[in-house]
């Protein structure tokens, strides 16, 4: 029996630099780029992994194609102003805008501090790939076009070498987990390291140093080719382990 495999394969958020773009006068600036970008909570290729389903009519006539949209996150990390910069049919553009409008909240970005409203743009490619089988239950395969950044040594290993304890945190008692965004580039290196939480005491500051001077990754791929690709690392500083 000739059957399909469903193949969903989800780009990665735009991570080159572009300069902010404003609305008009009458409304609230939306930012392409800001100093703190907004990140999800949560992987999004498992959330798209998980949430994203080939519509049964698309299919049955072998409708395939890319999606491609864009979003909002809002002041308070909520999703808005979801629009369908190209389309492939009905049914795959409503499938793909009902996933985006469902994504759980964002951590806002942020510009000189203050949260503000920040546009992505997401592609989501559907594809079918023809293939002979005998069972008419084959599961569906989920194939991701992204392959994430690693570092080629051990991380923890890292941390724990060459992260110390400020001697104010220490003091005050203070602990926790610092939050921390970077970006891995073409070539592994870091850079725009930033932080998204903190817990101060100079914790943060300490983050952010043992982060900038991380060796470099393995670095991510893009349909093949190296892509800079923004990660998220949490660093926590307990007392009870010194």
């Amino acid at each position: 029996m000739n059957l399909r495999t469903l193949l969903l394969s989800f780009s990665l958020l735009c991570v080159s630099a572009v300069y902010a773009q404003n609305a008009p006068d009458n409304t609230v600036p939306v930012y392409q780029y800001v100093e703190q970008m907004p990140v999800p909570h949560y992987e999004l290729n498992r959330y798209l992994n998980k949430n994203l389903h080939y519509p049964d009519s698309a299919r049955e006539h072998d409708i395939e194609g890319k999606v491609v949209l864009s979003f909002v996150v809002s002041e308070d990390g909520s999703i808005a102003d979801v629009e369908v910069l190209r389309g492939v049919s009905d049914e795959c553009d409503s499938e793909a805008v009902r996933v985006i409008k469902t994504m759980p909240a964002w951590q806002p970005g942020k510009q000189n501090g203050v949260p503000v409203k920040v546009r992505f743009t997401q592609s989501i490619t559907f594809k079918l790939e023809g293939k002979v089988e005998a069972k008419t239950n084959q599961p569906t395969k989920l194939d991701i076009s992204i392959t994430q950044p690693k570092p080629p040594y051990d991380l923890n290993a890292y941390f724990n070498d060459n992260l110390h304890y400020p001697k104010t945190a220490r003091k005050q008692n203070i602990q926790g987990k610092v939050i921390v965004v970077f970006l891995i580039n073409e070539d592994g290196s870091i850079s725009d390291v930033r932080l998204l939480s903190g817990i101060g005491g100079g914790c943060d500051e300490e983050a952010l140093r043992v982060v900038k001077n991380m060796p470099a990754w393995t670095p991510g791929k893009k349909d093949g080719k190296a892509a800079k690709i923004y990660m998220k690392q949490p660093v926590s500083f307990e007392l009870n382990n010194e």
